[in-house]
């Protein structure tokens, strides 16, 4: 059944609709939110948010795009808005000598994902945008106008990004490697 089949299913009030929606996009979702959070416990909360949002809004999914790509359009507003208020969160003062360590110290799941791949860790020195589009076009495998539809982007502009991105990436992966060498 495709992805419109459902969604005319799931509008219908058909549960089973919208529980074959949430397994077949659960995986993607998940991996894609987790690159951008690297913590299992914010990526649960931020997919169970994109999956409340994309069930809330179903309504308005128009067909001018893939179910996929509105649907990771909405994940990568729901990111934006967990780093904001993350960020709001952190720039909040803290004060005793527990609360200064437990924001200074990585949790081993951190830890462990930060060494898993030595190019992804590369990717999260990037600003935002380089991140956004290597993880969309190459995690993802979403194509050009998927992914410009997702950032809100031009095709020519996303080209343009990831071609930067990149040879930005080169450059930070090649003085790791020459600095590793030493």
């Amino acid at each position: 059944m495709t992805d419109e089949e459902l969604i005319t299913l799931a509008l219908d009030d058909n549960e089973d609709a919208l529980k074959s929606l949430h397994e077949r996009y659960f995986d993607v979702i998940y991996n894609y939110v987790y690159l951008q959070t690297r913590n299992h416990h914010d990526t649960e909360e931020v997919v169970q948010d994109c999956f409340c949002k994309m069930a809330f809004n179903l309504h308005s999914f128009d067909n001018k795009s893939t179910f996929k790509t509105w649907f990771f359009t909405i994940c990568r507003h729901t990111l934006l808005d967990f780093h904001r208020k993350k960020k709001k969160k952190s720039a909040a003062p803290t004060t005793g000598l527990y609360t200064n360590i437990a924001s200074n110290s990585r949790s081993a799941e951190d830890e462990a994902f930060r060494h898993k791949s030595p190019v992804i860790d590369a990717i999260y020195v990037l600003k935002k945008d380089y991140q956004d589009v290597l993880l969309l076009r190459f995690v993802q495998d979403l194509s050009l106008a998927e992914t410009a539809e997702v950032i809100g982007k031009s095709v020519f502009a996303v080209k343009s990004l990831q071609k930067r991105a990149v040879k930005k990436l080169l450059t930070i992966v090649n003085e790791r490697v020459e600095d590793y060498g030493e």
